[in-house]
């Protein structure tokens, strides 16, 4: 798997999503629009699809959210 996946296919993220075969595809950053800037609303569908296999929100950076793979990174509380 790559490190890193950037994904933005304006419309289609969740179909991506949800195609993908988690057990295989690992990556351990994921970067993701999340907000739909037409209807100005968060797309909580496909975060609740991202954490649901295995990571955890790290980021949010203008539409996007940058997501960490949980068994490869920790959260430590400052």
């Amino acid at each position: 798997s790559p490190h890193v996946f950037s994904i933005d296919v304006e419309g289609l993220d969740e179909e991506v999503f949800s195609a993908i075969d988690w057990t295989f595809f690992t990556p351990l950053v994921i970067c993701a629009e999340t907000w739909d800037m037409s209807n100005k609303r968060e797309l909580t569908n496909i975060i609740e699809l991202v954490t649901s296999v295995g990571y955890t929100v790290f980021a949010k950076v203008g539409p996007n959210t940058i997501f960490l793979r949980n068994e490869q990174f920790s959260v430590v509380e400052l």
